[in-house]
């Protein structure tokens, strides 16, 4: 059994042309997972201006942006519907974390992209609390499209919903990171057992449950992919992933369960993906687990923001911050 295993995971590496089922996620560490925090801004506030930084290697594998949305937290209750008025504008920049200008405007390498226009954007009612983090709010489809060059993006916010600063009636929070994040996301639900990594004690390790007991299990860890259907190969619901750069083989015990433990130094601020291949409890065949995304080097350098709350004017009141914060973006 040990060969078709070996083969059906290198095999995985030629699958990236295949259709995808998720949009593209910034930061992509959250594709197909709640980032569990919560901001006002950008849907929940009468008036403000707000920049939303992202280092470039968080951004998805896309080049153009005709769509984005906003996702509501995975708490949201029924909500009416809401008529805010805001203008997008999406840039390239080439400031980093630690050198974001409180003055908005130094934070674009060239002008903008306006993505949308200063307009009144109808966001439809909510009638049943948030399940699917691939859908948001509404998609916004641009006035033109942004093309990203990199190395950064900075997306900025324009409200005017109101004449003064407040919180709109419509209580719509975004899902967004919050500083007290864990490290570790488990995401990317598939048709098999259940993986999650681990770092503790300068050890990368990762522990997999329901898998068909005393057999093979083979480990992916490496990039992050968009889901690759695989149920032509697998079976129905099975999706990989991870483009490994690793791949490597254990033996899940008598009751299904696997683990490994390897020592472990990660380069800075560096996201790893985690998956497994296995044979499933019952049928022929292979399965794949759930994804599980790690995030080292603490909880900064990836997404912050500035802006101004009870304010007008070209320079931020509050920020930029010096941990991980802002709302997850949906894009197509």
């Amino acid at each position: 059994m040990r060969l078709p295993l070996l083969l059906a995971s290198f095999s995985l590496l030629s699958l990236g042309h295949l259709p995808a089922q998720h949009p593209k996620t910034l930061p992509e560490v959250f594709t197909g997972s709640y980032a569990g925090g919560g901001n006002l801004f950008p849907l929940a506030r009468t008036r403000g201006f707000i920049q939303y930084f992202h280092r470039g290697d968080q951004f998805p594998a896309t080049r153009i942006v005709r769509e984005m949305g906003w996702r509501l937290t995975k708490t949201t209750t029924t909500i009416a519907a809401l008529s805010h008025k805001l203008e997008i504008k999406i840039g390239n920049s080439k400031v980093t974390y630690s050198t974001l200008n409180k003055t908005f405007s130094k934070n674009f390498t060239s002008t903008p992209t306006t993505f949308l226009k200063l307009k009144t954007f109808n966001f439809p009612a909510i009638t049943k609390v948030p399940q699917d983090p691939d859908k948001p709010n509404a998609w916004i489809k641009g006035d033109a499209p942004f093309i990203w060059l990199g190395p950064n993006l900075v997306i900025q916010v324009d409200i005017q919903t109101a004449t003064t600063f407040g919180n709109t009636t419509v209580r719509a929070i975004v899902d967004s990171m919050s500083s007290t994040n864990p490290k570790t996301y488990n995401t990317n639900m598939s048709c098999g057992g259940t993986i999650s990594a681990s770092y503790t004690g300068g050890a990368f390790g990762g522990t997999v449950s329901g898998t068909l007991a005393n057999s093979p299990v083979i480990y992916l860890l490496g990039n992050h992919l968009l889901p690759v259907d695989v149920g032509f190969i697998f079976g129905k619901g099975c999706s990989v992933t991870v483009n490994p750069l690793v791949t490597f083989v254990g033996v899940d015990n008598a009751s299904g369960n696997a683990s490994f433990s390897v020592p472990f130094v990660p380069p800075t601020t560096t996201t790893l993906h985690l998956q497994a291949l296995h044979r499933p409890k019952s049928g022929p065949g292979l399965a794949s687990t759930n994804v599980s995304h790690i995030l080292f080097g603490g909880n900064n350098n990836i997404s912050t923001y500035l802006y101004n709350w009870t304010r007008d004017g070209l320079s931020a009141q509050y920020g930029p911050y010096s941990t991980n914060r802002g709302p997850v973006v949906l894009f197509r």
